[in-house]
């Protein structure tokens, strides 16, 4: 069985096809062919959808709560691409844009199950100006419905499957779709008993939405002063009762010639020559975006022009319409009434897989989640990660390496040796930009060597073990890190140590208190982190340049490319430059992480990694300017505890118990 859905603008469609049946059959929920594609968002968090959510929006619980500008919101030109996107409910609340249109679908392939079963594909439609960019939006969605194999075709080309058994022959023939946010043109052209095929596409970001918003503005031109000031003051607190009445007064001038605009005291007349004029740049735009567009390629005369869309029930839609059709000696197939369902989501069923339109789009910048790479045998063990994978450090005091593409077996990890005896290890540090890593043991002594390829250490490749001046009997490591040739380290008595592994010049310094973490930059620089506080060192001359308040609470992530300082507060992210030798507020970020943030390298773009608490998601920000640049749903995975840098471009590991998840930032593609 094959399902399509069509999700408007206004409302959402759909049908299905039984692989023995002769005709798609649409699909109603609770009675009706279509329901609107809107959200309530509950207190929960649960996302309800469909005529409930229609029914709950003036309910006192759900003030402030209602959206329905999901299609609108992929619409709209921004600098973050749709995939990325959040909606903004009235209350300030946020939800992934992706995550509204999968509860959407959700709600969809339940009505279908529940009325013919599971469905063997998925069909979704989308408007024909929509690049990868939008329509990958709908891939995923589907994905996180359930129907990672979904398949896409144009609105436009979908009428036209479903037109073609109206019209017998062969030959050319152009579809206009008029929806509630976009027209789609659509030239098409059949030969033979197969499906039609595309031959050009165009259209305009007009539609149904836009003829509401000339219904607004005749209200307010010829309102009083009194009545504008409640006009605006219902803008502010209930947009969605104008645009509620000014779609209903739309609905009532198509077959009179008057009506009025009551909400709450107001009651003001409008007149169908008023609306009439209001539109008609709108559709003249898209009728003759239309009629270009067959001028344009080569004097094609089509045989028919197929007209469909909820806004083409706009009289003036069909006599624009219905001309264009005279003109060009072609006959008008009018789809908008008599036809039980959408022949958007109708003719989707039989959308053929070779179609152009029908392909799997793919995101400028994806940003993916690869759940449970890792399994490491202890909750609590320290994590480094290094190319191609992961070293953990077991209680036993010996280090495993686990390769972090989640396709190899859990068994190939396995104990690290030395040349020599094995060697207990009590820290372990890598370097961010390089294969190599530091290991320390309780004497203590360091091992300095590389990482291969799957995550494991270089067996043959050690540079050399470096001990250290007799200290204070019991002292430990407390706090270890390495940058290119550089090896820092702290033990418990306070004693500091920097080591060049080229040169083997070696200084030592005291630190005032335990140091629980430490990291280069470049600059170079050497933080160390104390109980309460950050210190800044300059690594040639090991003088304090600068100190910050740290609570103990606060999660620390440190780029050592730029130097760029991320500290994760109760209820925000603040980004500190260190360059000059101070800690300068680079940025800051309303956001409650607990603690799960890290850096990554996507190229030359450095990002900050971080969970959000709150809307359950993961936020890639620039780390120059903390705007985002990626978000991942993480609904159906588990709350991290951490998150991991590693060398690999784009990758942290996020840490929840035992397991590691696998998050990719990807470049930008053009």
């Amino acid at each position: 069985m094959i399902v399509s859905v069509d999700v408007g603008a206004s409302t959402t469609k759909a049908a299905v096809l039984a692989e023995s049946g002769p005709d798609a059959v649409t699909v109603r929920s609770q009675g009706l062919p279509e329901w609107p594609t809107a959200l309530v968002l509950g207190r929960d968090g649960t996302l309800i959808t469909g005529t409930a959510a229609a029914n709950l929006r003036d309910a006192a619980p759900y003030k402030g709560r209602y959206l329905r500008d999901l299609k609108q919101q992929i619409n709209l030109a921004a600098r973050t691409e749709p995939l990325h996107r959040e909606v903004h409910f009235p209350s300030g609340d946020t939800q992934p844009l992706v995550r509204g249109v999968a509860a959407v679908l959700a709600h969809t392939l339940r009505a279908v199950k529940e009325q013919y079963g599971d469905p063997a594909r998925l069909v979704l439609t989308h408007p024909v100006l929509w690049t990868d960019a939008e329509q990958v939006v709908l891939t995923e969605a589907a994905t996180a419905a359930g129907h990672p194999s979904a398949r896409l075709v144009s609105e436009a080309e979908a009428v036209g499957l479903h037109a073609v058994r109206r019209l017998p022959g062969d030959g050319p023939f152009a579809v206009l779709d008029f929806g509630a946010s976009t027209f789609d043109f659509a030239l098409l052209d059949r030969r033979g008993d197969g499906p039609p095929e595309v031959v050009y596409e165009t259209g305009r970001l007009i539609g149904g939405d836009d003829f509401d918003t000339r219904v607004l503005q005749l209200v307010r031109d010829s309102a009083t002063a009194e009545e504008r000031r409640v006009i605006d003051e219902l803008a502010m607190t209930r947009p969605e009762l104008l645009r509620r009445e000014a779609e209903e007064v739309k609905r009532a001038l198509t077959v009179r010639g008057e009506a009025g605009f009551g909400v709450w005291d107001l009651d003001i007349a409008v007149h169908r020559d008023d609306f009439t004029n209001a539109i008609d740049p709108l559709v003249t735009t898209c009728v003759a975006a239309a009629g270009e567009a067959l001028s344009a390629l080569d004097g094609t005369r089509p045989r028919a022009i197929v007209l469909s869309g909820g806004a083409a029930r706009v009289p003036q839609v069909r006599e624009h319409v219905a001309g264009l059709a005279a003109s060009l000696g072609a006959e008008l197939v009018d789809l908008v009434d008599g036809v039980d369902g959408s022949p958007v989501a109708l003719g989707a069923t039989r959308a053929p897989a070779r179609s152009r339109t029908c392909r799997t789009p793919r995101p400028a910048r994806p940003f993916t989640v690869d759940p449970a790479v890792v399994e490491l045998g202890h909750p609590e063990a320290p994590v480094v990660g290094v190319l191609g994978g992961v070293l953990e450090l077991r209680p036993e005091r010996e280090v495993r390496g686990w390769p972090g593409t989640g396709h190899g077996d859990a068994g190939q990890g396995g104990a690290i040796g030395t040349d020599g005896p094995a060697m207990p290890v009590s820290r372990i540090a890598g370097d961010p930009a390089s294969t190599r890593v530091v290991l320390a043991s309780p004497s203590p002594a360091f091992l300095v060597t590389t990482v291969d390829g799957t995550g494991g250490l270089g067996r043959s490749v050690v540079f050399g073990r470096l001990a250290t001046a007799p200290g204070v009997q019991g002292s430990t490591v407390s706090a270890l890190a390495c940058r290119g040739l550089l090896v820092a380290w702290v033990e418990t008595d306070g004693r500091g140590t920097i080591v060049d592994t080229l040169s083997w010049h070696w200084r030592t310094f005291p630190l005032p208190e335990l140091v629980s973490e430490l990291s280069f930059t470049d600059k170079p620089w050497l933080i160390a982190r104390l109980p309460d506080r950050l210190l800044l060192f300059d690594v040639l001359t090991l003088r304090r340049r600068a100190e910050l308040d740290l609570p103990d609470s606060a999660a620390l992530a440190v780029e050592p490319r730029h130097g760029t300082v991320c500290v994760a507060y109760e209820d925000e992210v603040v980004a500190y430059r260190t360059g000059t030798g101070s800690f300068e507020v680079r940025w800051r970020r309303p956001l409650r992480s607990r603690g799960a943030i890290a850096f990554t390298h996507t190229g030359d773009e450095a990002a900050v990694v971080a969970f959000d608490t709150t809307a359950r998601v993961y936020r890639a920000l620039h780390a120059d300017t903390g705007d985002q640049l990626g978000l991942r749903d993480a609904i159906g995975l588990d709350r991290p505890d951490a998150l991991h840098p590693s060398p690999d471009r784009g990758v942290v590991y996020a840490r929840a118990g035992t397991g590691l998840d696998r998050l990719r930032l990807g470049t930008v593609s053009v």
